[in-house]
């Protein structure tokens, strides 16, 4: 029975006694869950938030049990580390014999991640604290994702797209150290490709932003089923999209992917029952394995100078850079006169120049 102060009954005239009650509820009050093995990996002192964050009932934990029989209790309730407790035993005794504070995040079994703070004590145990952080790591991925993501079509965003494309181009030379991806062979290619809906504004204007937006969902998904998983597919902004394609062997697989993509975009879309066609026009920037120091903002510039003279041709076609238009980069593109919505086939799609 506790006394007024909160303190239990006789722990003024117990030292000891007082002391031990306090520490106990100083840890069952604390947040993270505190466990205490000495040097022979025996456990000393627990809490019960270090049961209760490992899924098991406090009755399950005696003092004196070894490191390994608590391992095996956890593994025994589904939240052991996702690895073999073998492999986990190996780097739980690297960590104890390291003599020094440590902190490592471990995902366990079901999927949570835990946060654990590693402190050696003179007798060679040590101190641990453990707290489930997987909401806080779930929260921090969303913010990651939401930075490279656009939030309409959940395709990766300009900023992502760059720096894949960055990535990619020192892989091509050879310089991409953290790529896994197999060593790139001779002779193959990579493409970037502008794409910008045709007569999309003529929706926005016609049905409303609700359904322009819901074109927009719709047009990703259609350009995604074009492409190959390894592919990557983004949203600029606006109606604007961007492919990195490869790596292909020559320049009419490119063109082969624009076809597809010029084919599906221009196909009818229901938008909440009334139907409505948009185009696609294309510009085709390549680089090449023998020329692979180009850098991303050129490869950027010259698909989007292709975009332009596809523009030009008529829309709902495509182009590839050739090398002889630089000129055009200074003239940006126009669209034309607004005009209702076609609900007709789009005019066939160009060629290779």
């Amino acid at each position: 029975m506790a006394s007024t102060d909160g303190l239990p009954q006789g722990c003024r005239s117990n030292p000891t006694s007082q002391a031990v009650e306090l520490r106990d509820l100083a840890l069952d009050r604390i947040r993270q869950g505190v466990c205490v093995f000495d040097g022979e990996q025996r456990l000393l002192l627990f809490n019960r938030q270090y049961a209760e964050i490992y899924r098991m009932d406090a009755s399950q934990l005696l003092l004196g049990m070894t490191l390994r029989e608590v391992v095996d209790r956890r593994y025994a309730a589904g939240t052991g580390p996702d690895m073999l407790p073998a492999e986990y035993s190996a780097w739980r005794d690297r960590i104890g014999v390291a003599d020094r504070v440590t902190d490592t995040e471990v995902v366990l079994q079901d999927g949570r991640c835990l946060a654990i703070h590693h402190a050696p004590t003179p007798d060679g145990g040590w101190v641990s604290t453990h707290e489930d952080i997987t909401e806080r790591r779930r929260a921090e991925a969303h913010v990651r994702h939401m930075a490279h993501h656009d939030a309409l079509t959940a395709l990766p965003n300009r900023s992502f797209f760059i720096q894949h494309l960055h990535n990619t181009l020192a892989w091509l030379r050879g310089d991409g150290l953290d790529d896994h991806r197999p060593a790139p062979a001779v002779n193959l290619l990579m493409a970037v490709l502008f794409i910008d809906l045709d007569r999309f504004k003529d929706v926005n204007d016609t049905f409303g932003h609700a359904a322009g937006d819901e074109l927009l969902r719709l047009v990703a998904l259609r350009i995604r089923n074009c492409i190959n998983r390894s592919d990557v597919l983004a949203r600029l902004g606006g109606d604007e999209f961007a492919i990195l394609a490869g790596p292909m062997s020559n320049a009419g697989q490119a063109a082969a992917v624009a076809l597809r993509v010029i084919e599906a975009a221009s196909a009818p879309y229901d938008l909440d029952g009334t139907a409505a066609r948009v185009g696609a026009s294309v510009g085709i920037a390549l680089c090449r394995h023998e020329n692979p120091d180009v850098q991303p903002s050129a490869l950027l510039q010259q698909a989007d100078m292709a975009l332009y003279r596809a523009k030009a041709a008529g829309r709902n076609t495509f182009r590839v850079f050739d090398g002889a238009g630089p000129r055009l980069a200074k003239r940006g593109r126009r669209r034309n006169p607004a005009s209702p919505p076609s609900r007709t086939p789009a005019a066939p799609p160009g060629r290779l120049p």
